[in-house]
């Protein structure tokens, strides 16, 4: 009986999956490993097969601008080129083989963000939304996959039970996988 009321009591937390999240999930069931350096490779979840269209351009005006914005401030220049160096550096990146630049690929736009109060820091902004020239991003094509966060009531409820509670810091966390053998 005291059971009983406990669960009318708990905040349950059940996850309805769509369809193309459960086609998501599967994917990723299927297809993820850990390489040899311990980083994770998982395969894209491509809705169905369809032509990205061209995306150096777009990613080559993006580029035009940053270097603009370098002509200006010297210390977002310095700071861009470190970020590229680290991403190098950790095998988040690497420069594509001549021979395998006629194959489909995709190029993501990137923009480095910075803050007056922050000099020297920034922060770098992948856009997977950025069109191409038919018209479609790589978003648009990829199974949005289930949320993985937490139900917000589950967290709120859980920290009442403790008198300490903590956060962390994701920083590196997505950078540290690899999509079908191509480092993003």
């Amino acid at each position: 009986m005291v059971s009983k009321l406990w669960e009318l009591e708990e905040v349950q937390e059940k996850q309805h999956l769509t369809e193309e999240e459960k086609r998501c999930e599967d994917l990723f069931i299927s297809t993820h490993y850990r390489d040899e350096n311990g980083r994770f490779v998982v395969r894209l979840p491509f809705a169905k097969q369809l032509a990205l269209g061209d995306s150096p351009g777009a990613a080559q005006a993006c580029l035009l601008r940053t270097e603009k914005r370098f002509s200006l401030n010297a210390s977002l220049c310095e700071a861009y080129s470190a970020f590229m160096k680290e991403y190098v550096e950790l095998g988040h990146m690497e420069l594509v083989p001549h021979g395998q630049r006629s194959r489909p690929s995709f190029y993501m736009p990137h923009h480095a963000v910075f803050r007056d109060d922050k000099p020297g820091k920034i922060r770098v902004v992948f856009n997977a939304s950025r069109k191409t020239t038919n018209g479609l991003s790589l978003n648009d094509v990829l199974l949005p996959g289930p949320k993985l966060q937490a139900d917000i009531t589950v967290v709120l409820t859980n920290w009442r039970f403790f008198k300490c509670a903590g956060t962390t810091d994701v920083e590196t966390m997505w950078t540290s996988r690899e999509c079908c053998g191509v480092s993003i």
